[in-house]
Order: structure tokens, then C-alpha cells, then sequence
């Protein structure tokens, strides 16, 4: 006895079946064939500290309220990544702006920095907050730091939180560096 099922010809498929199944199969061919070329990304946590040793052009300053608002304002410094980045001690050139309330001493901080180390080096801005510390007068800042590279580290990518005694110039840093692989 003959099969009686009835089996529908690729003709009498419905052709949204047919247009996802040819996608599926695109697809995976496409990955198949993109996915070796792919490059792998190095991440490499480091930690270190940054030390201010001066300022430059003092930029713009003015008290409205109890609000002291600082824009422009050049620090210089040091910047010690721990011996796992490769890194020598680079020097920093950084823009500052803050908006400090005069009777809380809590605030915002943002602005761009240069990191140099001679051949190379980290371009990038950071934000966060500043409030009192734990020490005589002292205050502490907070903030993130995203940058990207110039000269021989062109390319890779750095993410940083920042802790800074602001009384005494000296900050800590934990981050991550993500260096694209090659092809």
C-alpha cells in the first residue's frame, strides 16, 4: 500500500517559512565564516596612585549662595600604575570643574585629563562626587575615569575609579585596560 501523507512541495511551503528558514541558514553561514576573523580583546585590571604636584592657570571661580563653582582649573601631577600595566610613571595634565556646597563641603566633579608617558598614553574625562573625609580637613572625591589611547597605546581603552584625599593631592586608582588583539 501506497504512503498516503501528503507532503507539501517546497512550492506549497508558505513563503514566510521559507524567507525565515533562508535567513537562518545566512546566518549561520555568515558567522561561520566571519567569526575566525574576529580579534581578541586583553583585559588587564591594574591598580595604582596619582599624586598632584602643582597648578597651572587657576581658571574661573565665584561663590553664589553657599555654592563655590570652579571651572578651568589646570592641575598637574604623577600617575603610578602598578607594574602589571607595563607603564612607566606617567604625568598627568587634567582641566578640574566642581560645584562645592560651602556648608555640606559635598558636591560634583568633572573634567578631562591627559595621561602621558612618554611614548603614548591616555586621553579621557571623569565625573563623581565630593564630600568630607575622615581626616581634618580633608575631602574626599570619588569619580569615574574613561580614556583612550594616543601614540603606542593608540587603540586601547581604559576605565578607572578614583579615590582622592583632595587636602593632600594623593588619589588611588583601580581599573581595567582593554587592548584590542590582532586579526
Amino acid at each position: 500500500m501506497a504512503d498516503s501523507t501528503i507532503r507539501p512541495s517546497l512550492d506549497q511551503t508558505p513563503p514566510t517559512r521559507r524567507g525565515r528558514l533562508t535567513a537562518a541558514v545566512i546566518t549561520i553561514l555568515i558567522l561561520s565564516i566571519a567569526s575566525p576573523a574576529y580579534a581578541t580583546t586583553t583585559r588587564l585590571e591594574f591598580s595604582g596612585v596619582q599624586q598632584t604636584i602643582g597648578q597651572g592657570d587657576p581658571g574661573r571661580s565665584w561663590v553664589s549662595g553657599s555654592i563655590e563653582h570652579v571651572r578651568g582649573r589646570q592641575l598637574f601631577g604623577l600617575s603610578i600604575p602598578d607594574a602589571t600595566t607595563g607603564l612607566p610613571t606617567g604625568t598627568t595634565d587634567g582641566r578640574l570643574n566642581y560645584n562645592l556646597d560651602l556648608t555640606t563641603f559635598e558636591g560634583r566633579v568633572w573634567g578631562a585629563v591627559t595621561i602621558d608617558y612618554g611614548d603614548g598614553g591616555f586621553e579621557g574625562t571623569f565625573s563623581g562626587s565630593i564630600g568630607p573625609a575622615n581626616v581634618p580637613g580633608g575631602l574626599l572625591g570619588e569619580f569615574q575615569f574613561v580614556g583612550h589611547g594616543f601614540g603606542n597605546l593608540e587603540g586601547t581603552q581604559v576605565r578607572a575609579m578614583v579615590r582622592e584625599l583632595i587636602a593632600f593631592g594623593s588619589a588611588t586608582f583601580d581599573g581595567v585596560m582593554f587592548t584590542p588583539g590582532e586579526e
